[in-house]
């Protein structure tokens, strides 16, 4: 038992496998990619790797991600993969895979001749070679860490069609890559170039592959500072499901953003750190369902009318706030199917304007973020009245010294989350928060501390503290004999970084 237990919590010094299982076999088959991934395998990214690899399809009722949670599960009733991390709900976010069962795929993946890997063995140990070729054609590719001088023969070219690669420092020519015409997968970390000529034509070699696959469906991309900036550009990939850039020196301008109008099939577009202006269109685009990050400027009706499907959005203003004008955020009135919400630097603040926030503003929505958007603690009343919200956090979110809470709001709020440097006093009874599981408190510096009301909430769990005042933890213990004396012995409270004394004003 204790040899099995290690080896379900083994790791590589620089990987880990990440193994897509083809879903709809009854057998244990592999059917997928491996990839060189240190961390545990992150739900998201394998259903949209399912979907790009063509494994299912929409089914009547349901979308993908639907049907490919219904796929993982039953992997995981068959104890093919391991449940990692979930969420406060249970909703998973991370699986794992049991070692024999990788060494069981990676045989029959070279068997089947579905795989090339290039690099490190299964013990880490590093092949020192400094020229890896592709010796046979095999529809997935994965290039491990610490690979040189790369080579491709010919007769690789017609097959391939997922490339993975998670290494800053491969150093081959992205030239290379145009040969692969059919490829619909690329997913790498790109990186580390010092000169500005060799980032010139990095950038243009760059622009050039993503031009010649024309069958991407996948491209996940993450760039390097040192790499940038890069000037984005599409090419209408119609085929294209998933966009998904990381890198702060990623520059999208609004015609290029105009073109998600013409790849009908996206689902996901995500690119970090720079906000883009996206104009409307006169078509309507049914399938996208992410779009990451907006600036406050486009929050317009013409906009929203035609993503009528889309649950999760980011909007990101220029964190200087020059964006004083809230009349955008009540647009967000169109987007009815919304579940997930992020703003940060955006100077909001809200009023009723008649707007019926119990009823028919945002009703599916679950998640919301503020960061740094100003907002004044009463605004809180207005958010409480959100008919499904279960997720809130407020990260530098909120000015004043004082939130007094409502009553009636915060119905469902099963989570919330809360690190400011003003907060110093907080009124609220327990039907406030009436099904709260998890308080999470953190960098509240000003803070004096929890009501004690928070006793009278029988579902709550967690109470986590991070650097806060010694007096804070002193509330939230008190809140812990509470409930213990109502019988509840469930409530956990974790703290670190306790500030033993109060921290002065401008500290």
């Amino acid at each position: 038992m204790k040899k099995e237990k290690a080896q379900l919590s083994r790791k590589d010094t620089n990987e880990e496998v990440l193994l897509l299982l083809n879903p709809r076999s009854s057998k244990i088959k592999f059917r997928g990619t491996i990839t060189n991934i240190y961390y545990e395998i992150p739900v998201k990214t394998l259903v949209n790797l399912w979907a790009a690899e063509g494994f299912f399809g929409a089914v009547s009722n349901q979308n993908l991600e639907e049907v490919a949670m219904e796929c993982l599960q039953d992997l995981i009733d068959r104890s093919l993969v391991l449940v990692g991390k979930q969420s406060y709900n249970g909703k998973i976010k991370t699986i794992m895979m049991h070692d024999l069962l990788r060494d069981l795929c990676l045989r029959e993946a070279r068997c089947e001749n579905l795989l090339n890997l290039i690099g490190n063995d299964y013990d880490g140990v590093v092949e020192r070679e400094l020229q890896h070729l592709f010796p046979e054609a095999c529809p997935w590719i994965s290039i491990r860490p610490r690979c040189f001088n790369i080579e491709f023969r010919s007769m690789c070219y017609d097959k391939g069609h997922s490339l993975h690669s998670f290494d800053h420092n491969i150093d081959f020519n992205i030239k290379v890559l145009c040969h692969f015409k059919l490829l619909r997968v690329v997913d790498m970390k790109l990186g580390l170039l010092r000169h500005f000529g060799e980032k010139v034509l990095y950038m243009k070699n760059l622009v050039h592959l993503m031009k010649n696959l024309v069958h991407l469906r996948y491209l996940g991309l993450f760039i390097c500072a040192v790499v940038g900036p890069l000037k984005l550009k599409f090419f209408e990939h119609w085929n294209m499901q998933s966009f998904i850039v990381h890198g702060c020196c990623v520059i999208l301008d609004s015609s290029e953003a105009s073109r998600i109008w013409k790849m009908p099939l996206l689902r996901n577009f995500y690119v970090e750190k720079n906000p883009f202006t996206l104009e409307a269109s006169d078509v309507v685009h049914r399938n996208i369902e992410t779009i990451f990050w907006l600036r406050p400027e486009c929050c317009k009706k013409d906009l929203f009318t035609r993503i009528p499907n889309l649950k999760k959005l980011g909007i990101q203003g220029g964190m200087d706030f020059e964006n004083e004008n809230s009349d955008g955020f009540y647009n967000l009135v169109h987007l009815g199917q919304l579940e997930k919400l992020s703003i940060k630097g955006w100077d909001l603040e809200f009023r009723d304007r008649g707007i019926q926030w119990a009823t028919n503003f945002l009703p599916n929505l679950k998640k919301l973020k503020f960061f740094k958007t100003r907002l004044p603690w009463s605004n809180m009343r207005l958010i409480g009245m959100l008919p499904n919200l279960e997720v809130l956090k407020l990260i530098h979110a909120c000015l004043g010294k004082e939130w007094k809470t409502s009553e009636g709001g915060f119905r469902q709020l099963k989570r919330l989350v809360i690190e400011s440097k003003c907060l110093e006093y907080w009124n609220a009874v327990g039907d406030h928060f009436p099904v709260l599981e998890h308080l999470d408190l953190s960098g509240c510096d000003l803070l004096r501390k929890i009501p004690i009301e928070f006793a009278d909430i029988t579902t709550l769990a967690l109470i986590q503290l991070k650097k806060c005042r010694y007096s804070v933890l002193v509330s939230a213990l008190c809140i812990q004999d509470e409930q213990r004396r109502y019988g509840n012995d469930g409530l956990c409270v974790r703290s670190k970084h306790t500030q033993v004394s109060p921290v002065p004003n401008g500290l």
